[in-house]
């Protein structure tokens, strides 16, 4: 893997604490800075006040006030810089995230898959 020039976070919202903490540890090991959120609503407020976030990668059903792909959506509309990978264990969900035009990881999602998918986003 090339070495890691981008200074941007990648926020993490996964609502199942030992994936989300999993997918964590895999990109830090790989040198990516990492920022976590529970849910869609943890993860605008982490938008909000994390400048260097540069790629959200989300699950999809997730509890809260939206999903995953209505998240996606709202960082498209109001952050168009940001990236966004869409991650389920759902495959059936990749024609409705491939029609948004959104990468798809599906889950569990190997480790080189992972850090390649997030080394592409932030190239």
């Amino acid at each position: 893997m090339p070495q890691l020039t981008n200074s941007k976070a990648i926020l993490v919202v996964e609502d199942e604490p030992l994936i989300r903490l999993d997918t964590t540890c895999t990109l830090e090991a790989a040198g990516f800075k990492v920022v976590e959120a529970e849910n869609a609503d943890e993860a605008l407020h982490q938008i909000r006040h994390n400048p260097e976030i540069g790629l959200v990668i989300t699950d999809i059903n997730m509890p809260g006030t939206m999903s995953g792909l209505a998240l996606a959506m709202r960082v498209r509309e109001l952050w168009p810089r940001i990236r966004v990978v869409v991650a389920s264990g759902q495959s059936m969900l990749f024609k409705e995230v491939a029609a948004l035009g959104l990468p798809f990881l599906r889950k569990p999602v190997q480790t080189s898959e992972l850090t390649q998918t997030a080394w592409r986003q932030l190239r």
